[in-house]
């Protein structure tokens, strides 16, 4: 059994690991305190993993594939289940990882933003609410519960400095071994321990192998380029896994670093709070710019100021307190609560900002999904735009980064209807388009249904359509739906009419576009 997630909306999530593979199962309603290595005898249901091929919709099925995981399903609570043996050392990291959360969540208990605080420090993401993730995604700030180089070479660095200044205090250590070299490996090993704690996810393996080849480098005091380091870290992390190719973060993770690497390595900076302050952000906006829209189909315009806003403060104050008090959990409990709870209240001010800024109407904007091609040229139009102030034709890369914005989808007439029909697991999806109006119609035979259809079918498509706004909506079903629930899920979309009814008493569709475009 793997490490379970936290506990979300009456449920809990855990891999169980069988003769014939690992399952994903759910355990609704309250179930026993589950832990890595546990052997269990229960009544499982499977079902099939669900995927429709319509554009934009997420392969959740090869996602899980690519985790060695073949089935999905539920625990059946109400039969007999029962723990059979419990092997602590047949996970020890997954038992250490849960032994440490379940600790930050008895220091963090009461606390509004708990989830969020455990993904900053553990990578568990599994606290984190729609609305969470909904801020995060739209304030461009995501990235700070994906444990990476920022965190990572936090902590190496703060061993470092204490290993740098401490060992020498120490009669006869320094004559042995030199302060730098043995701070070096201290802080390698403390990068190690976090990594693996973390999950020793993508983005955690391309930040500690950097800093693995780097230290090792300075250790062996041989000379070793920082794009030397990024290149051997990404043979290794393909060879480590080669399926890493078909994620998401593996591209953001080696791309950002790349054109931090490109935009600083060899040159001068005039001014240094330019430079080492605001200039980051605008690099890292426009180098993960084309592979953002190729597989999330949006950009974030507040991203520049949320995260001038927010790295300061997570640097300084929220993930080195947040990490330290964890420390101080196993050593002074009371001394590790405090400053958790001193860190989780600075983190409530800068989410009440994040929250400002992803709740405006101008946070961001849906685009068409870009081709691969595309999305390469707009890499190469990123570098032009960021070359030095020296290269000719750097105006270039405007160019080759337009067609990004634009889209390449063929525009509608003024006398042109189109209507796409989506495959759904239950009922039917029609959206009808016209120049200047878009409309949904979803019959479904549940509200279940329904919302899971507009969360994992119809959201997706119209993203990748870079359909920012629908005139009307229209949810067909024959049980009541909460209609506020249901704007939640279509939050990202400036939505004017819902129309929620049963089948005697839904208007048709058609009609409603007509009488919307008098």
């Amino acid at each position: 059994m793997g490490l379970p997630s936290m506990r979300m909306q009456h449920r809990v999530r855990f891999e169980l690991a069988t003769k014939n593979g690992k399952f994903l199962l759910d355990w609704y309603g309250s179930s026993p305190h589950l832990k890595p290595g546990d052997t269990w005898r229960l009544l499982i249901k499977l079902k099939p993993i669900a995927y429709f091929n319509n554009p934009g919709e997420f392969d959740y099925a090869a996602f899980l594939h690519r985790q060695g995981i073949v089935a999905k399903g539920y625990v059946i609570p109400h039969h007999y289940y029962h723990r059979l043996s419990q092997d602590f050392w047949s996970e020890p990291i997954n038992n250490l990882r849960l032994s440490v959360r379940d600790r930050l969540m008895r220091a963090t208990y009461g606390e509004a933003n708990q989830g969020v605080m455990v993904a900053l420090i553990l990578g568990d993401k599994t606290g984190l609410t729609p609305e969470s993730w909904h801020i995060l995604v739209n304030s461009g700030t995501s990235y700070f519960v994906v444990i990476s180089g920022l965190h990572i070479a936090l902590l190496a660095g703060l061993i470092f400095m204490i290993v740098r200044y401490l060992w020498p205090l120490i009669p006869g250590l320094a004559l042995c071994l030199p302060a730098q070299k043995a701070a070096g490996l201290a802080g390698l090993f403390a990068a190690l321990v976090y990594s693996v704690l973390a999950g020793f996810t993508v983005p955690t393996q391309r930040a500690f192998i950097t800093i693995m080849v780097l230290g090792g480098a300075r250790f062996a005091e041989r000379n070793i380029n920082s794009f030397q380091a990024w290149f051997l870290a990404l043979c290794l992390v393909i060879l480590w896994n080669p399926l890493s190719l078909y994620e998401a973060g593996f591209w953001l993770s080696f791309l950002a670093v790349w054109f931090l690497l490109y935009a600083y390595v060899g040159r001068i900076g005039r001014h240094a709070i330019w430079h080492n302050w605001i200039y980051p952000q605008w690099v890292i906006f426009w180098g993960i710019l084309p592979i953002s829209l190729y597989y999330f189909h949006q950009v974030s315009l507040v991203s520049l100021l949320t995260n001038i806003i927010a790295i300061p403060i997570m640097m300084i104050m929220v993930i080195p307190g947040a990490l330290f008090g964890t420390v101080l959990l196993f050593i002074w409990p009371a001394l590790g609560k405090a400053i958790l709870t001193v860190s989780s209240l600075v983190m409530s001010g800068l989410w009440r900002v994040l929250h400002y800024f992803a709740s405006q109407a101008w946070w961001g904007v849906y685009l068409p999904e870009p081709s691969i091609m595309l999305t390469a040229i707009g890499i190469v139009g990123a570098a032009l735009i960021l070359a030095p102030r020296a290269m000719p034709a750097r105006y270039l890369g405007l160019i080759f980064i337009l067609p990004l914005f634009i889209g390449m989808h063929p525009k509608l007439a003024s006398n042109q209807v189109v209507v796409h029909t989506l495959h759904a697991p239950d009922g039917r999806v029609l959206i009808v388009q016209t120049q200047g109006l878009v409309a949904v119609s979803q019959n479904n035979s549940n509200s279940r249904q329904a919302e899971s259809v507009a969360r994992g079918q119809i959201m997706p498509y119209l993203h990748a359509m870079g359909i920012n706004a629908v005139e009307c909506w229209q949810v067909v079903s024959p049980k009541p739906l909460n209609g506020a629930v249901f704007r939640k899920i279509v939050s990202s979309i400036r939505l004017k009419f819902l129309l929620i009814g049963s089948d005697d008493k839904a208007s048709n569709l058609r009609c409603k576009i007509f009488e919307l475009n008098r």
